[in-house]
């Protein structure tokens, strides 16, 4: 594969425009191994640790929107996160009760 390809992948994965599907299919390879990689890549590249900003933005946000959340928006919007830990976080919160449950969908 060329440096300019695993580049244009990077990009994609980064801003949310391609699926871990689409980049196997576009390999021609398994899923599994490509989720691994974008989920290693992705690991990388956010801090794993919150700031209270982060929490406070992540609060308005449910409190603005209805369940289900747009990870990946809301990830995009926050620009240091994944949509993973974005999802993960809340349920945490949840869990501690800062975030009333809304029904779902």
């Amino acid at each position: 594969m060329e440096a300019a390809d695993k580049d244009q992948i990077a990009r994609d994965i980064l801003s949310g425009a391609t699926t871990v599907a689409e980049i196997a299919r576009r390999l021609d390879v398994p899923i599994r191994p490509v989720a691994m990689v974008v989920d290693k890549f992705q690991s990388r590249m956010y801090s794993s640790v919150w700031t209270d900003q982060e929490t406070e933005q992540l609060l308005e946000y449910t409190r603005t929107h209805d369940p289900p959340y747009n990870w990946k928006a809301f990830s995009a919007l926050l620009g240091t996160k994944s949509p993973r830990q974005c999802k993960a976080k809340c349920t945490e919160i949840k869990r501690k009760g800062a975030i009333p449950d809304k029904p779902e969908n």
